[in-house]
Parts: C-alpha cells; structure tokens; sequence
C-alpha cells in the first residue's frame, strides 16, 4: 500500500512534466481558430464608446465569402447595420439590428449576389453597457 506522501508526489511530478510538455508545444488551438466551419477571421473591432463605427479592412480581392459571422467579445453589444464595400466600388447595406451578449454569436448573415470579394466591412454598433464595464470588441468571420 502507498503512502499518501508517496501518491502526493507521484501526482506533483506528473503535474510539473505535464505542465513542461504543455509549454513547449503549446496549447491545442486547432479546434479554437474559428468557431466556424470554412471560416477565417477577417478582424476584430474594438468597441470604445457607446456608439461606434469602424472599418474593418479586408483587401483580399482572391477571398470570396458567401457569409459572415460576427462574436462578441467583453460587454454585451448591439450591431445596428453593416455595409459591405466590395472591389467594384459597390455598396451593400444590410440591417442586423441584432443584440447580442458576451461571448455569442450571430446567426450566419448571408452576403447578397452570391460569393464576393470584400475590400472592407463597416460595422455600426454600441455598447448596450457603461464604458467602465471594462472592454468589448466584435470579432468578424468570412465564411467561403
């Protein structure tokens, strides 16, 4: 029978090996890149004042995205409206009046014409916090 001294160490050892291999290699983030499948992250927004708007630059004229995705990250946010600006020049509003809390996710926003290139994303959105709540900001995804 082993000592509880004995079982203590044997657990101590294995902790501090486990924790070496762990930072040498890293954590597994192969299933964390993108909450979405077919999906790369095009930008994150900060969210600094109750009402806000940002341009998200995209610049990949080769990308073509069907959808997008929006996450929120720190407070609770409201996106009003984006405008998507395409490599034509061309405009295309489309109105999410969507509130979403920390951590959510909107539902897949289809992108209008098919798949496009986009040059850049407009995003209009607020806080529906105080600004000393702490940080947010908006992860946006381009789903192919």
């Amino acid at each position: 029978m082993k000592t509880p001294f004995r079982i203590f160490s044997c657990l101590m050892v294995s902790l501090v090996l486990g924790g070496c291999i762990l930072s040498v290699t890293g954590p597994d983030t192969s299933d964390f890149e993108s909450p979405y499948r077919n999906a790369e992250l095009l930008g994150e927004l900060r969210v600094e004042y109750r009402a806000d708007r940002h341009t998200l630059l995209v610049g990949r004229s080769g990308e073509r995205y069907r959808r997008l995705a929006f996450v929120a990250q720190g407070n609770d946010i409201e996106i009003k409206y984006v405008v998507l600006i395409f490599f034509n020049e061309r405009n295309q509003v489309i109105q999410l009046r969507h509130r979403f809390a920390e951590g959510s996710r909107t539902r897949m926003v289809d992108i209008p014409g098919g798949p496009r290139p986009i040059h850049s994303i407009e995003v209009h959105f607020r806080n529906t916090r105080h600004f000393f709540d702490g940080p947010s900001s908006i992860q946006v995804y381009g789903v192919f």
